[in-house]
């Protein structure tokens, strides 16, 4: 099957919000904000459509800034997941310090690093695990094999690492004490609650508390669950988008995802075609249209290619704008599909 023109698959948007009238010019101008930073599909939240941003504000009405308003919601549902060990924190403080250098200079694999040039290169990449996200107030989803092999005294969970402006985590992760959460060590990994390689499945839900005692959230603050579909999707070729913190950096928003192959009733998995990273393991995908839980992202194909760039080899985002005809660079990417999560969530809820 043909993949979608971006003009083809932004009209299916725009019809499904009726949140623009079919003007090319406005359909074109709201796609470079989604799709066309560079080659990469990634966003940070202070990227996607700008308020007061010159020539594009007046082109939105009430219903894109309410899509605006769901991503921020979904946002606010995810955290990183680290070893306890990268968290340093001074006896008294409020706040501690997340152990990261800029992503230029980490090494991805074979000893190269991450080209200087890619976007979000200066950024800094905490050394973390992977992601996930809150399906309800005290309750984690992830990817087991995030999890599974970890002590659950070792893990943490850190929510709000979201660069609402530019100047946020721009040399260094700083966060709230309130902002970090450890799992409940009774109920960790119970059975029911995670399943890992049978029929390839790769997904957990964890029991969490606050990790410091005497630190309270605000309300603005405070983490937002994700919200389950009320009917028994996916479907063929419906448009997704991710959440996570790939590469270990603030969290990413990526918009050029579609469901590629469909659960069974014998396999609750499907791929679609997001561009995502190591750490995004345990990442939400959401349906576009009404922005609930569509699964959760386990692996996939690589989305970094080896370049050269001046004569130095290092590693670049995968140009799949260049490569848009090419079924391949779209597909492979891992989901597992939100009915198990949403069965577990509720059998863990009832434990004691």
């Amino acid at each position: 099957m043909a993949g979608r023109t971006k003009v083809e698959k932004f009209n299916d948007f725009s019809r499904a919000f009726k949140m623009l009238d079919r003007s090319k010019d406005k359909i074109d101008k709201i796609r470079e904000y989604l799709n066309e930073i560079d080659q990469d599909a990634r966003r940070d939240w202070c990227e996607f459509i700008p308020d007061g941003e010159a020539g594009i504000e007046p082109l939105l009405n009430s219903k894109v800034l309410d899509f605006k308003a769901e991503i921020d919601r979904n946002l606010r549902s995810i955290v990183m997941v680290v070893d306890k060990s990268v968290i340093l924190e001074a006896e008294g403080a409020k706040k501690v310090l997340i152990w990261s250098e800029p992503l230029h200079r980490r090494k991805v694999s074979n000893e190269f690093n991450i080209c200087s040039e890619t976007h979000f290169a200066n950024q800094p990449s905490a050394f973390s695990i992977g992601s996930g996200f809150f399906v309800e107030d005290g309750i984690i989803a992830t990817a087991a094999h995030v999890v599974v092999d970890k002590s659950p005294e070792n893990l943490r969970f850190i929510h709000g690492v979201v660069a609402r402006s530019r100047s946020d985590f721009e040399h260094h992760f700083i966060v709230d004490k309130s902002m970090i959460y450890k799992p409940q060590i009774d109920s960790f990994l119970e059975e029911g609650s995670f399943e890992l390689f049978t029929n390839s499945y790769d997904w957990a839900v964890l029991k969490v508390e606050p990790a410091y005692e005497g630190f309270s959230t605000s309300e603005t603050n405070k983490p937002i669950p994700v919200r389950f579909p009320e009917n028994d999707r996916p479907w063929a070729e419906e448009a997704v988008y991710g959440c996570g913190h790939g590469l270990g950096l603030p969290a990413k928003v990526v918009f050029d995802g579609d469901i590629k192959r469909l659960p069974t009733n014998k396999r609750m998995i499907f791929e679609c075609s997001s561009t995502l990273y190591g750490g995004n393991s345990g990442s939400p995908v959401f349906f576009f249209e009404t922005h609930e839980l569509a699964g959760v992202y386990s692996g996939g194909t690589k989305k970094l290619e080896l370049s050269d760039k001046n004569g130095k080899h290092c590693f670049d985002v995968k140009n799949i704008q260049a490569n848009k005809h090419n079924l391949s660079d779209y597909e492979g990417q891992e989901c597992q599909s939100w009915q198990k999560i949403f069965g577990a969530v509720n059998q863990l809820r009832n434990l004691k």
